[in-house]
């Protein structure tokens, strides 16, 4: 996923948090400094993303024991206030079938 700075001034202390429906298995991320807290709950401090600016995420995770349909949410936040914070969460389906997201 994307992370991108649309507003007109730098945000500091972006931090993405990518949640799943349900526990399949560690989750790990290739950016930024990310954290596990939950084995279906990542969360990742990506520093300082200037206006205009774009930062990709990367998630891997190995599945174990899961009901067909995974979905995910990804939200992110920084400590400057955000005056349209709607485009700040995307959910997505993924549908893994025989061990194969799609």
């Amino acid at each position: 996923m994307h992370v991108r700075n649309d507003g007109p001034r730098e945000a500091s202390g972006v931090e993405l948090t990518f949640e799943l429906s349900q526990s399949v298995g560690a989750v790990h991320a290739a950016q930024g400094s990310c954290q596990a807290v939950l084995s279906n709950k990542t969360t990742c401090a990506l520093g300082t993303i200037v206006p205009g600016g774009e930062v990709g995420v990367t998630f891997g995770t190995d599945v174990n024991g899961f009901e067909e349909g995974l979905f995910g949410t990804a939200t992110v936040g920084s400590n400057v206030y955000d005056p349209d914070p709607s485009d700040n969460s995307v959910t997505a389906e993924v549908l893994i079938q025989g061990g194969v997201a799609s």
